[in-house]
């Protein structure tokens, strides 16, 4: 099942790792549920949830009438700059101070 999971209710489980960025810009992230299938789905990313968040879509599980959750997982990159460490960390600290 690649990178899903078949749970004891009959609904489906798919983690996705995305870029951090992709998630702080709200991006509309799409995927398909096995490599090979030529159906694909779409979930808008939203920077409020915390990372692992679980989504779901109505009746998307194998059994009708069940889910598909589909839980993002944040990449965050390992080769920032520590200037734009910096800079970014700014941003943040100005954001909740807003």
């Amino acid at each position: 099942f690649e990178d899903v999971d078949l749970l004891s209710d009959g609904s489906l489980m798919k983690t996705i790792k995305v870029p951090w960025d992709s998630v702080l810009l709200g991006e509309i992230l799409p995927f398909k549920l096995f490599k090979s299938s030529p159906i694909e789905d779409s979930i808008k990313l939203d920077s409020s949830l915390p990372n692992g968040w679980v989504y779901v879509i109505d009746g998307g599980g194998m059994v009708q009438g069940k889910d598909l959750l589909v839980k993002v997982i944040y990449e965050l990159p390992t080769n920032i700059k520590q200037e734009d460490r910096e800079t970014i960390a700014r941003a943040i600290r100005n954001a909740k101070s807003s």
